[in-house]
């Protein structure tokens, strides 16, 4: 039962530590106040920004295009789904900034036509910016895979005159859409896992000492067989180096001869058990 409550706990408490780690960004922006990064004030530093709540309005291109499946053991595909990656710009008081945004290919017809409508604007084939797509969700950090693909989109296209003004005017940032409460909602789980894996650990470690043998179930001294509970003073006594009066006692309980006691007691350990 101890080795069970062990093994339970130590599964509960790394799987909740692993999903509150992983699941951080996304808690972090449920408890973060939502930015409206279309609408003025401007955020001045978009790398402070958890979580968005906002209209987009312009979206350049997409950058990147992923293929997400899942897999037996044997190789054979389960599921299979698309990832778009759209370029946007973003805004401060003084400077426009380009980031990432990444779209489900079901969710993707919204960004289509706003993407349309930024290039007919951009092209002055109109004067304004006609299509919208509501966003909400979390900004996290591109990894380096993807953030490469997004760099060498500006370079392909020379969107910018030089690489400076590029590396400049790009970040590494992504939006990523995501139900601001289920953040939270992760990480209650994340911590009930962990605490109840905690308590487990515990209550194992308790039981283990409750139920440990305080020493032989029966000692024998003399050829006679005793139940050990007889002998809980003695054992008391040894400890705590009362050599004199664990003899007394002994020859109490059982009536054996002084010098047998004394050589029972000298050994004690090996007739307690422990």
């Amino acid at each position: 039962m101890k080795s069970v409550l062990i093994r339970l706990g130590l599964i509960l408490a790394v799987m909740g530590a692993v999903l509150g780690f992983g699941s951080r960004n996304s808690w972090m922006a449920s408890f973060s106040k939502p930015v409206d990064i279309n609408a003025e004030p401007y955020p001045e530093d978009y790398y402070k920004v958890k979580a968005v709540d906002t209209q987009l309005d312009m979206i350049v291109d997409i950058f990147c295009e992923e293929e997400i499946t899942e897999e037996t053991e044997t190789g054979a595909v389960l599921s299979r789904k698309y990832v778009y990656y759209y370029i946007v710009p973003v805004f401060t008081k003084d400077d426009v900034y380009y980031i990432g945004v990444k779209v489900d290919k079901a969710d993707s017809k919204p960004y289509d036509k706003v993407a349309d409508s930024t290039w007919a604007y951009m092209s002055y084939e109109t004067d304004t910016l006609d299509e919208k797509v509501a966003f909400t969700g979390r900004i996290d950090e591109m990894d380096e895979e993807l953030y490469e693909y997004f760099e060498d989109w500006f370079v392909e296209t020379e969107f910018f005159e030089n690489e400076a003004d590029m590396k400049k005017h790009i970040l590494p940032l992504l939006l990523v859409p995501q139900d601001l409460g289920g953040g939270k909602v992760n990480l209650f789980i994340s911590v009930a896992m962990f605490v109840v894996g905690i308590v487990l650990l515990v209550l194992a470690f308790r039981s283990g000492k409750q139920t440990a043998p305080a020493g032989r179930p029966i000692i024998t001294i003399n050829g006679v067989n005793y139940p050990s509970s007889n002998f809980e003073s003695v054992n008391k006594m040894v400890k705590k180096g009362e050599t004199a009066n664990a003899v007394k006692e002994l020859q109490r309980v059982t009536g054996v001869a002084p010098e047998v006691a004394a050589s029972v007691v000298s050994n004690w350990a090996q007739h307690w058990g422990n």
